[in-house]
């Protein structure tokens, strides 16, 4: 069970404090502070952890994301050449659902006499998702960031 800061219910840590000062007795008292103050550190203790944990997440999040703004990925496949001109199209239209832009599509010299081994080789690239690359399109954000930086 992980617990956060907005799930602490202040009225219990309230109560607590409540039955600090309603006991009578020096040793009760003493013995409920230190369970309090154990049951805090533990929460202080849990909830540390969990944000190193969240930290360290949104680093490799970040550094993958800087990466995938400067890579391009490329796919190369082929298509019989006996293929319609429609049955051409759909299939380039299904790469290019994928986000793969076809750039060059190729014919090398085929083997055989009947032409059966003949294909075309489609080159194609995309750019990897990457939220960071969006953030130029989302008005008023780019003067409110460039503005975290200045003190």
């Amino acid at each position: 069970m992980k617990i956060t800061l907005d799930k602490l219910n202040l009225k219990v840590f309230a109560l607590l404090l409540l039955l600090l000062t309603a006991c009578q007795d020096n040793a009760q008292y003493l013995q409920l502070e230190k369970e309090v103050k154990e049951g805090i550190g533990e929460l202080k203790q849990e909830i540390s952890e969990q944000y190193d944990e969240k930290e360290a997440q949104i680093s490799e999040f970040a550094e993958q994301e800087i990466e995938n703004i400067f890579a391009i990925e490329y796919k190369l496949f082929e298509l019989d050449a006996s293929l319609s001109t429609e049955e051409l199209s759909n299939k380039l239209n299904e790469v290019g659902k994928e986000r793969w832009k076809c750039f060059f599509i190729d014919r090398p010299p085929t083997v055989s006499e009947d032409q059966s081994d003949a294909v075309y080789r489609v080159f194609c690239n995309r750019r990897p998702k990457s939220y960071l690359r969006y953030l130029g399109k989302i008005p008023g954000l780019l003067p409110f960031v460039s503005g975290l930086g200045s003190n």
